[in-house]
């Protein structure tokens, strides 16, 4: 799976639209709108790894725990743990305390502020 070509989705939050509250799901969820919130996270009893595209804005206070993450909008987060792709395209802003990433794209142009963490080198004894 190309996670920088969408052929499909399952959800879409469109443009002038704001999503308040938790957001759990699985598949691919585009957000060309708003979420603000508690957290957003992929939907753990579902067999399917989630992707979620943002090209509007997510805020959330607490966390973001998805397999894919591609953002072309603005993104801010406590945490943000990513276990398969963390893309942050130009034109993108990326805020959080700290991101863990297992594989990481950023292209020139786009800002991230946050400690990063791959996964594969976490501490010995401390939860991811």
């Amino acid at each position: 799976m190309n996670i920088f070509k969408t052929k499909g989705f399952d959800t879409v939050i469109s443009k002038d639209t704001t999503l308040i509250g938790e957001l759990y799901f699985s598949g691919v969820t585009i957000v060309d709108g708003t979420i603000e919130g508690q957290s957003i996270q992929q939907n753990t009893a579902e067999p399917k790894k989630s992707s979620l595209h943002v090209n509007g804005s997510v805020k959330v206070n607490d966390v973001i725990v998805i397999h894919d993450l591609v953002i072309c909008g603005n993104v801010t987060a406590k945490e943000v743990h990513v276990e398969g792709t963390l893309a942050v395209k130009s034109g993108a802003k990326l805020v959080a305390n700290v991101i863990y990433y297992r594989t990481l794209h950023v292209e020139p142009g786009s800002v991230i502020l946050a400690q990063l963490q791959h996964l594969d080198h976490v501490s010995i004894g401390e939860q991811v």
